[in-house]
């Protein structure tokens, strides 16, 4: 096959501003955790209404740090969809976790909420959303289905944890105008090459929990107390804690 009769599954569309935008980057010096990373975190936190955004490597870090916050440990179980990528079960096993799947429905492709209820138990620690090709998935049925079975084991209901790699900008039905990604705990986003807005690589993870946010502003550096905007800045020290 010659160049010319290649047909791209996807070309991102990249024009003059976005070019710019890369050249003040590497023209500032700061190539990570700089102003614009902040910048960035600020107006898509903003913008999906999230009181805290957190910038990561990929969709994928989101949802670890999302599980890792939560308290996902050894021997705990998280609910996954069948119908997901691989990432939803391997973030559920780094935290040494057991992915338990359940069906999807026919009309949203999301996790069919009757199927989640009947899977949760008293090892449940969380339960992963997947919003799919931009179509949210069922959150206030899959909501009411996990309380109902949590309020029958006696149980607090386990937190929802959203993969919203596919579902920027999907608003959700009847929920005040809210975006997919943002009704959970915590909501991660995909910047992939194919998705509607990206940065190469890259993910940002939601939550209006101040803990978690925190947490995760830690863990996404290996556990180091000062980013590198906070240790190498005019008002920053080289001193941190893991």
């Amino acid at each position: 096959m010659k160049p010319a009769d290649f047909i791209p599954f996807h070309r991102p569309s990249i024009g003059g501003s976005e070019r710019q935008a890369v050249l003040d980057v590497l023209d500032s010096g700061w190539l990570t955790t700089g102003s614009r990373a902040q910048e960035f975190e600020q107006r898509f936190g903003a913008f999906v209404g999230s009181k805290h955004a957190v910038a990561v490597n990929s969709a994928t870090a989101a949802l670890h740090l999302a599980l890792e916050g939560i308290g996902v440990g050894q021997d705990d179980e998280v609910i996954i969809p069948t119908y997901t990528f691989a990432a939803s079960g391997e973030t559920v096993l780094y935290q040494r976790a057991r992915p338990v799947l359940v069906d999807v429905a026919a009309d949203s492709l999301g996790a069919d909420p009757a199927a989640v209820g009947a899977a949760v138990t008293e090892r449940t620690k969380a339960v992963e959303v997947v919003h799919i090709g931009g179509l949210p998935a069922d959150l206030a049925g899959i909501q009411a289905s996990v309380q109902e079975a949590a309020r029958g084991l006696g149980i607090a209901a386990p937190p929802l944890v959203e993969d919203a790699a596919h579902a920027f900008p999907s608003p959700m039905p009847s929920s005040d105008g809210r975006f997919a990604g943002t009704v959970g705990r915590a909501g991660a986003f995909s910047f992939y090459a194919t998705k509607t807005i990206t940065t190469g690589e890259g993910g940002m993870l939601v939550t209006d929990d101040d803990d978690l946010a925190a947490r995760a502003r830690t863990m996404r550096l290996h556990g180091i107390s000062h980013d590198a905007w906070k240790r190498y800045s005019a008002a920053g020290n080289w001193f941190y804690e893991i």
